[in-house]
């Protein structure tokens, strides 16, 4: 005789279809990622890499996945990374794991640059691997620094401004449509006889009246 089993498979075939579609989905997200998106293993080896971070680093996912993640930093931190990851493996202690910071990354052609790194931690089964989600800050940090540059410039060039002023045997005076003090250095202030702080805030034909009758606006 023969004995004939029949099984729906439909409930099946939707989950591994769902699954599939999750896949994709995630795939396109992380390739569509502005940030550098990199995954590695208990080793410290590259499992997989997004678009963004090819293009800050420079590297190919080819040239990448495979190796240790120390090939995208510079000494000493690339001496220092395997040690770090052996040491939170073997006693807990995060390091830089669930952290967010600033470190320094190193391109294909040679060069390090700034950027924020944030690590995580995923646990497949028995396995554990590490995602990091990496952002090049070059363009703000050369934004910062300039606007440092410049605010320091004119910090140097104000003092010397009311070094000038300050210093200079005739008076000087600036004021507003109502010809009201805003910034008068002493020797102007001795023509009234009081001080610059007091006179601020005063009109010129009442703090001296005699410059006055002879000022035009």
């Amino acid at each position: 005789g023969f004995t004939k089993i029949a099984r729906d498979m439909t409930q099946r075939q939707k989950a591994e279809e769902a699954v599939r579609e999750a896949a994709v989905r995630l795939k396109a997200i992380v390739d569509t990622a502005v940030d550098g998106i990199i995954t590695i293993d208990e080793q410290g080896n590259v499992e997989s890499m997004n678009l963004a971070a090819e293009r800050i680093f420079g590297f190919s996912r080819d040239e990448v996945i495979g190796l240790n993640i120390s090939m995208l930093m510079p000494e000493p931190d690339r001496s220092e990374h395997g040690r770090s990851l052996i040491n939170y493996l073997n006693t807990g202690q995060k390091g830089i794991i669930d952290t967010y910071r600033e470190v320094v990354g190193l391109r294909k052609d040679g060069s390090p640059f700034p950027m924020e790194l944030a690590v995580s931690e995923t646990r497949l089964g028995v396995r554990r691997i590490f995602t990091g989600i990496v952002r090049d800050i070059t363009a703000t940090k050369t934004a910062l620094e300039e606007r440092t540059r410049l605010v320091a410039e004119l910090g140097a060039e104000r003092a010397l401004l009311n070094s000038l002023l300050d210093n200079a045997p005739v008076g000087f005076g600036f004021f507003d449509q109502d010809l009201r003090f805003l910034r008068l250095n002493p020797a102007l202030a001795d023509m009234s006889g009081a001080s610059a702080r007091d006179l601020l805030g005063r009109t010129l034909p009442d703090a001296i009246p005699a410059l006055s009758s002879g000022f035009s606006q």
